[in-house]
């Protein structure tokens, strides 16, 4: 995957947003909406797209890292576990 996947993902959300058969083919046809916006995946990747409602929410855990891929930090005092997956900004855990 390219390096600009947390972009390509906010333009496909921002897209899905305001093209209602754009979002409809998320569900149908994800590979096929996501390379329509420059975002691909490897044959034997498993793409899904789950969506929240407003009595429904998923959290989305990544793979766990390797120890060469986990850095210690400390954030205000305390230190923090982290590793990002590259698809949001939830990688910092208290530890």
């Amino acid at each position: 995957m390219p390096d600009d996947t947390e972009q390509l993902v906010a333009n496909i959300v921002a897209r899905s947003w305001s093209d209602p058969e754009f979002r409809k083919r998320l569900f149908t046809d994800t590979r096929g909406a996501c390379a329509e916006c420059g975002l691909t995946y490897p044959d034997n990747v498993e793409v899904r797209v789950i969506e929240d409602t407003p009595s429904i929410r998923h959290i989305h855990l990544p793979p766990v890292p390797s120890d060469d891929q986990l850095g210690v930090q400390y954030v205000g005092g305390d230190a923090a576990v982290g590793s990002s997956c590259g698809t949001c900004r939830c990688f910092e855990a208290s530890v």
